[in-house]
């Protein structure tokens, strides 16, 4: 059987990580690895805010994290969402799929499992992104200390949230022919706590077959989440019948 030739496809902020995907894949390294890589790298920026460390805060000024990753020759996957304090959460969704019989977890579940298997800690909340949060507060009339004390936040909420969305996703096909698809995410800036959107839900941000292609979703969450949007556009190459992989172009 003829290999097939490398590609890493990206979201638009995934672009100065894609090098490193490539170098796994030249090496004869899975997709598996090449967009959890990826991903990584963006994760750790704090000059990117809508991902990981630096990304914006819920409307309380806490950054919750969520990811997804899943591996198209199995039809694996893993995924975490509104986690906390950690560095990393798509190494922590990998892990979900590979040493857990789940595929999500959530909140304080993620965060405990994410201490169990010696994940890196953070601080994801960083000075610069502070001050942004603290001025969209001023805006809306609200200080940290206010907010804080609020009983209702759902006035708040529709005040301080923009079109301030953010996603970043990673698709590979590495030389045995294998998809993977890799999706990070801090999710909607000053969001209600504990809003989830589409990027760790398989099938609306993020899937893939390696019979087919791979999937990825950035911008309105939910929307993607009421149309399947990411198990639809794999789901058109199946119904053309395609037996070569792709990646598709992210949507």
């Amino acid at each position: 059987m003829p290999r097939a030739v490398p590609v890493i496809v990206a979201s638009g902020n995934g672009a100065s990580a894609m090098a490193a995907g490539m170098r796994i894949l030249a090496r004869g390294g899975s997709a598996l690895d090449a967009v959890e890589a990826c991903a990584r790298i963006v994760e750790a920026d704090p000059l990117d805010t809508s991902v990981g460390r630096g990304g914006k805060p819920n409307v309380l000024g806490a950054v919750e994290l969520d990811a997804s990753i899943m591996d198209g020759r199995a039809l694996r996957s893993g995924a975490v969402a509104a986690l906390r304090g950690y560095l990393h959460p798509i190494s922590v969704a990998r892990a979900v799929m590979e040493r857990t019989p789940h595929v999500f977890l959530v909140g304080e579940g993620a965060a405990r499992f994410a201490r169990e298997i010696g994940a890196p800690r953070a601080r994801n909340l960083t000075a610069a992104t502070r001050r942004l949060w603290v001025e969209r507060l001023r805006q809306a009339g609200e200080t940290p200390r206010s907010i804080r004390r609020r009983a209702k936040l759902l006035p708040v909420v529709r005040r301080t949230t923009r079109e301030e969305r953010g996603t970043v996703n990673f698709l590979a096909l590495d030389r045995r022919g294998d998809v993977a698809s890799a999706v990070t995410t801090s999710g909607w800036a000053y969001k209600y706590p504990g809003r989830v959107g589409d990027s760790p839900i398989i099938g609306a941000g993020n899937y893939c077959d390696s019979r087919y292609g791979a999937a990825a979703c950035t911008g309105y969450g939910e929307l993607a989440i009421r149309r399947v949007t990411a198990k639809t556009a794999v789901d058109r190459r199946t119904r053309a019948r395609s037996r070569t992989p792709r990646s598709t172009p992210s949507c």
